[in-house]
C-alpha cells in the first residue's frame, strides 16, 4: 500500500467513527453509510485525489438490503402504535357511561369556547365532548413526539421533539408558528444533513425512499368513522354554528345526505315555541342527558305553521302573505311552493308529512272545514307537482255533525284530523283515508299529541289523574300505556304555577312514552317536564313579560331541530351564515 493509501484509510475509518457517534445508528447502519461513502472521492492535503477501495467485501446493494428491512420494520411498529392508539380511543368512547370525571378542567375548556365572539350559548354536553377531543389531540401529539425521541436514542422528551412531530404531521400545520417558537427548526432524521453528490443516480438509502421513512410528512387526522360518530352526538345548532366551520372535510361530511339522515334518526323530539307578535325569535326545548335544555335563536320567520316534520315547518313568506314556503328554522333554508288557489290564512289546516319509501315530502291542506261534509283535501308533492291536486273523500260518507277540531297532527307519514267520534287518518304514501274509532273511554276532556310515529291522547277524569293511550297510525289500534297522578306533587305545581295550577294541560312529549311537558292555559311562559319513569319534575321559565310589562303568549308544536334541507321548489333561498345563494 502506498503512502497516499496509508493516509486515506485511517481518515476514512475516523470518519466512520464520527458518523456513528453523531447518528447513533446500529452497526449495520454504520456499515451501510460507510460503503456508500467510499464512492465519493476523498482528498487528503497535499496528495492527488484517488479512489479508496471498500473496507468490506459486500457490494453496496447487499448492504442497503440489510438496512432496509430493519428500517421498514421500525416504521411499521410506529404505525401500529398509532393505529392501536386510535382503536383504544374509539373503544373507550363507546364504553363511556360516566361523564362527570374529566382529564381537563371544564372551566378552561369553556373559556376557550367562549373566546369565539360568535358563540353566545353553549349546551351542556358541548364542553364535555370538546374536552375529550382536546385530550385525544394532546395524547396523539405526545405519542408522535415520543416516537421522535426514540428515533434519536433518547429517553427524555424535549421541546424539539414536539416541534418535529408538528412539522411532520399535516393535521398539526396550524401549530407550525408555535413550533418555531418552542423548538426552532425541527431536527432531521439521523445523518440526513450529510450530502452525497454521487448518490443521485444510484440507489438511495432506505430512509430517503418514499413510504419507508417513518419521519416522512404524512397526513394524519382523526379517523373519519370517529369524527362521524362524535358529530352525531352534538345538537344540530352546535353542528351548524360551529362544527361545519372547522374544515372543508367536516363541512362536506355535515352536508352529506347520509350524515343528515343519521343525525335526524339520532335526534330526540322536542317542542318549538314562538311568541305571538312580529319578531323572528323562536325557542326550542328538548331533553338531553336527562336535563331540560332551552335554545333561543332567530328563525328568520315572523309566523310559523302549526305542524312540522323532520325539522321542517310550513310558513308564510316574510313579504308576500299568499306565498307558502317550507323552512328549516335552524338553517333558515326555504323552498317556495307553487301558488295556492285558496286562502291560506295562517296555515292552520296545512300539514307537512314525509314518505320514507320514496324520500318525498308532501303538503296537505283541508279547506272548507265547516264540517267534514264540506271539507276538501288538496295535496302537493314537493319537487314533483307544479300544481296542487285534489283528493276525493266523498266515499267516506262523513256526517255533518263530525266536525274536526284543532289542527291536523302529523306522525311521520300520517296526518290525523280529530273528530268527535273518530280519527280521520291519511296515509300520505298511498294517499288513502281511514276512519279509526276513539279509544274505549267515556267522554272526557283529552289532549291529542304526536308521539314519535304514533298518535297519543292524554285523558283525565280530573285535573291531576290522567290515562295515556297510544294509537298505531297504520292499524288504528289503541293501547293503554299507563296512568299517572299529579296529586302527590300538587304542592310543587302550586308553588310554580300559583293559582293557575288547576288549568294545567299537556303540551307535548320531550321523550317518547317517558317525559311529558305541561303548561297552563293562562300563563304559557312557565312549563314543567314530568318523567313518568323516575317521577322527576323539572321546571323551566321563559321571559314572562315583554317590554311594556305585558305577558307574553306563545304557540307551540312538536318539533325536532335538524339539518334537513330540500330541493325541488320554485326557488330555494339559503341564508345559513348570513349568505344568500341558490341551491
Amino acid at each position: 500500500m502506498n503512502s497516499s493509501d496509508q493516509q486515506q484509510v485511517p481518515l476514512n475509518q475516523n470518519r466512520k467513527q464520527q458518523l456513528a457517534a453523531v447518528g447513533g445508528v446500529a452497526p449495520s447502519g454504520q456499515m451501510a453509510y460507510a460503503t456508500s461513502y467510499q464512492t465519493t472521492p476523498m482528498v487528503a492535503t497535499g496528495t492527488p485525489a484517488t479512489a479508496v477501495s471498500s473496507p468490506t467485501n459486500f457490494p453496496p446493494q447487499q448492504q442497503l438490503g440489510n438496512y432496509h428491512p430493519a428500517q421498514q420494520f421500525h416504521s411499521q411498529q410506529q404505525q401500529q402504535q398509532l393505529q392501536g392508539f386510535w382503536a383504544s380511543q374509539m373503544q373507550e368512547i363507546e364504553q363511556t357511561i360516566e361523564f362527570k370525571n374529566h382529564s381537563l378542567p371544564l372551566a378552561r375548556i369553556k373559556k376557550i369556547m367562549k373566546a369565539d365572539e360568535d358563540v353566545r350559548m353553549i349546551s351542556a354536553e358541548a364542553p364535555v365532548i370538546f374536552a375529550k377531543a382536546c385530550e385525544m389531540f394532546i395524547l396523539e401529539l405526545t405519542m408522535r413526539a415520543w416516537i421522535h425521541t426514540e428515533d434519536n436514542k433518547r429517553r427524555t422528551l424535549q421541546k424539539n421533539d414536539i416541534a418535529a412531530a408538528i412539522s411532520r404531521t399535516d393535521v398539526f400545520d396550524f401549530l407550525l408558528d408555535q413550533a418555531a417558537l418552542y423548538g426552532g427548526q425541527p431536527s432531521r432524521p439521523p445523518l440526513s444533513f450529510m450530502a452525497w453528490p454521487q448518490l443521485h443516480n444510484q440507489q438511495q438509502p432506505p430512509e430517503q425512499q418514499p413510504g419507508d421513512c417513518c419521519c416522512k410528512r404524512q397526513k394524519r387526522c382523526l379517523p373519519q368513522e370517529m369524527v362521524f360518530h362524535i358529530l352525531l352526538q352534538l345538537p344540530a345548532q352546535v353542528i351548524g354554528d360551529v362544527m361545519r366551520h372547522v374544515c372543508r372535510e367536516w363541512n362536506l361530511m355535515i352536508r352529506s345526505p347520509d350524515f343528515i339522515h343519521h343525525h335526524l334518526r339520532n335526534s330526540k323530539c322536542g317542542i318549538l315555541l314562538q311568541q305571538f307578535g312580529t319578531n323572528h325569535n323562536a325557542i326550542y326545548v328538548e331533553i338531553r342527558r336527562g336535563c331540560v335544555e332551552i335554545f333561543k335563536f332567530d328563525c328568520g320567520l315572523k309566523r310559523l305553521g302549526s305542524t312540522g316534520c323532520n325539522g321542517l315547518v310550513l310558513s308564510c313568506h316574510s313579504k308576500y302573505r299568499d306565498v307558502i314556503c317550507v323552512s328549516n328554522p335552524l338553517t333558515k333554508q326555504q323552498v317556495f311552493l307553487p301558488p295556492y288557489f285558496h286562502d291560506i290564512g295562517f296555515l292552520r289546516q296545512f300539514a307537512l308529512a314525509f314518505v320514507e319509501a320514496s324520500m318525498e315530502y308532501k303538503v296537505v291542506d283541508a279547506f272548507g272545514l265547516g264540517s267534514f261534509t264540506t271539507m276538501r283535501i288538496a295535496m302537493l308533492t314537493i319537487g314533483v307537482d307544479r300544481v296542487w291536486r285534489h283528493i276525493d273523500i266523498e266515499h267516506l260518507a262523513l256526517t255533518t255533525g263530525d266536525a274536526p277540531r284543532g289542527f291536523p297532527l302529523v306522525t311521520g307519514g300520517y296526518v290525523h284530523w280529530i273528530g268527535r267520534t273518530f280519527v280521520l287518518t291519511l296515509n300520505v304514501e298511498t294517499e288513502t283515508f281511514y276512519k279509526f274509532p276513539m279509544p274505549p273511554l267515556e267522554k272526557r276532556i283529552g289532549e291529542f299529541l304526536p308521539m314519535g310515529s304514533n298518535l297519543s291522547v292524554v285523558y283525565g277524569s280530573n285535573v291531576f289523574f290522567k290515562d295515556v293511550w297510544e294509537m298505531n297510525s297504520e292499524t288504528g289500534e289503541w293501547t293503554k300505556l299507563f296512568s299517572f297522578d299529579l296529586e302527590p306533587v300538587h304542592y310543587r305545581l302550586k308553588d310554580f304555577f300559583g293559582k293557575y295550577e288547576e288549568l294545567i294541560v299537556p303540551m307535548g312529549w320531550l321523550a317518547v312514552r317517558e317525559v311529558l311537558a305541561f303548561t297552563t292555559l293562562y300563563d304559557q311562559t312557565r312549563f314543567i317536564a314530568y318523567n313518568f319513569k323516575t317521577g322527576e319534575i323539572q321546571s323551566f321559565d321563559l321571559d314572562t313579560y315583554g317590554p311594556n310589562n305585558d305577558k307574553k303568549e306563545y304557540y307551540f308544536f312538536h318539533h325536532v331541530n335538524s339539518l334537513v334541507w330540500l330541493e325541488g321548489g320554485l326557488q330555494v333561498e339559503k341564508r345559513w351564515g348570513n349568505k344568500n345563494s341558490r341551491l
